[in-house]
């Protein structure tokens, strides 16, 4: 056998039309039974086969590479939808180069043209709160797919994977509520410092939302806006301390703020939750081992990740014309940050 196999000696050896074995290898769907493409995967595992990605790409009019934009590589929200991604995209032969944007709207703007540039099959957004009309009007230039994970965007005009943010919201705040806190403290992530972050208003909205289905009065002094900074939870839990010291438990719209601000509750040498009960929002890895276990919503962040990846896949190869809505329910983790009064 000659030191270099094409696509015309593997069909031969495995007694395969050209047509056929070409689907398999470029790894388009129909066109063969499972039997068949067995048959050539071990012919091809047999003689060490190694298509030409740039023939091959020449040829499908696919590079088999997508580009996965998100804000904060940092935070291990991100890392987990990226790691979804990753692995259904492994499952379907999809090669992923991954930018961080650190919310930098030139940053963003250059790291959409070097997708372009390298002509990706496929784009996935994750949180990105910046202006993205323009971007986004680039990759429609090009006839690039795109979904998004989390968007500020008209959701009727993109394929979007998101959570429920503001039933989230609504639940937690309804278990302070059930048992028994009526004071009730919201730390937000202020959509102003964080670039129009829609999903900040959607979590305070499910935080009054509860708070008026209970009959509770809202008390505007409790809510206290964030830039969504690792230190921002710590000040803003630092402010409630010294001027707003009636409530009796706090409702924190992300985990990263939570833990900061667990540190400014145990400076102020009370504890969590005999003195003061602290509900989280996403779920990250950290909750289980914070001190105490943080009760908080979860987000469905690997899944989300998994969801964006197939959708996008059947985007790529013309497998959907309308547009893709999912929404997943978040799930109330009761750990030990909570305590009934």
């Amino acid at each position: 056998m000659k030191s270099k196999l094409t696509i015309k000696d593997i069909a031969k050896l495995a007694n395969v039309s050209i047509t056929t074995t070409s689907r398999i290898i470029n790894h388009k769907p129909d066109g063969y039974s499972e039997e068949t493409r067995e048959k050539v995967l071990s012919v091809i595992k047999k003689y060490g086969y190694m298509p030409n990605l740039i023939a091959r790409s020449l040829v499908t009019n696919q590079t088999r590479l997508i580009g996965v934009l998100i804000p904060d590589i940092r935070n291990p929200f991100y890392a987990e939808i990226s790691r979804g991604i990753e692995v259904a995209a492994y499952e379907k032969d999809i090669n992923v180069m991954l930018f961080n944007s650190n919310l930098q709207s030139d940053k963003f703007k250059k790291q959409i043209m070097m997708c372009i540039e390298r002509n990706v099959d496929g784009i996935i957004m994750v949180s990105q709160y910046l202006p993205v009309t323009e971007s986004v009007n680039q990759l429609k230039k090009h006839e690039i797919p795109l979904v998004m994970i989390d968007t500020l965007e008209d959701k009727s005009k993109y394929n979007v994977v998101e959570t429920d943010i503001y039933h989230g919201a609504f639940l937690a705040t309804e278990y302070l509520i059930k048992l028994g806190h009526k004071n009730i403290a919201c730390i937000e992530s202020d959509p102003y410092q964080t670039h129009g972050l829609y999903n900040s208003i959607s979590r305070t909205e499910g935080y009054i939302s509860a708070l008026k289905t209970y009959g509770i009065p809202i008390k505007k002094h409790l809510i206290i806006a964030s830039d969504s900074s690792n230190e921002s939870g710590r000040k803003s839990m630092e402010q409630l301390l010294k001027y707003y010291k009636e409530f009796t438990a706090v409702f924190i719209q992300n985990d990263i703020m939570a833990f900061s601000a667990y540190q400014a509750i145990k400076e102020a040498n009370l504890k969590i939750p005999d003195d003061i009960s602290v509900v989280g929002f996403d779920d990250i890895s950290f909750c289980k081992i914070s001190d105490p276990p943080l009760t908080t919503v979860k987000q469905p962040t690997y899944e989300m990740g998994y969801e964006a990846m197939n959708m996008l896949f059947k985007l790529i190869n013309k497998k959907n014309k309308r547009r893709q809505h999912k929404i997943f329910q978040p799930e109330l983790v009761i750990r030990k940050s909570v305590r009934s009064i």
